[in-house]
């Protein structure tokens, strides 16, 4: 379960991205650090902003809301530690118990965040998409 970002006009042509540039989330500690974020974001609520298992395209008032979550992000991951753990999932069940996380490292999540943010200069100076291609 992974998710390729980049930077494109549009996700139905063969090749959406306009470079080799791309953002890779997986179904680990960044991605679920980041949803609540991602979620956030959202306009329209009938979707997932950023899905590992679907695709999508970020546009206009969502690339702006999208870049504000992140710095809301940055913020909040300053003041805590080096590494941090994130529930990435349950062990069959939700339970007590059944938790599954993964840990963190703040210097990658700020290499990670920054690489959004230029996705997004990019995207919004040159009338671009965030587009988003879900396993």
């Amino acid at each position: 379960m992974a998710s390729e970002i980049g930077i494109g006009k549009s996700i139905d042509h063969d090749n959406p991205f306009i470079d080799d540039q791309r953002i890779i989330l997986n179904d680990d500690g960044y991605y679920w650090h980041l949803y609540p974020y991602f979620e956030n974001a959202k306009i329209v609520q009938e979707y997932e902003l950023i899905d590992l298992y679907g695709d999508c395209e970020v546009e206009g008032k969502e690339l702006s809301s999208l870049e504000k979550q992140l710095y809301k992000c940055l913020n909040d991951i300053d003041k805590k530690n080096d590494t941090w753990k994130v529930l990435t999932g349950w062990r069959e069940f939700k339970a007590e118990g059944n938790e599954i996380y993964h840990e963190v490292e703040k210097s990658k999540m700020v290499k990670l965040i920054n690489q959004f943010h230029k996705f997004i200069s990019i995207a919004k100076n040159k009338n671009l998409k965030l587009i988003c291609i879900g396993d």
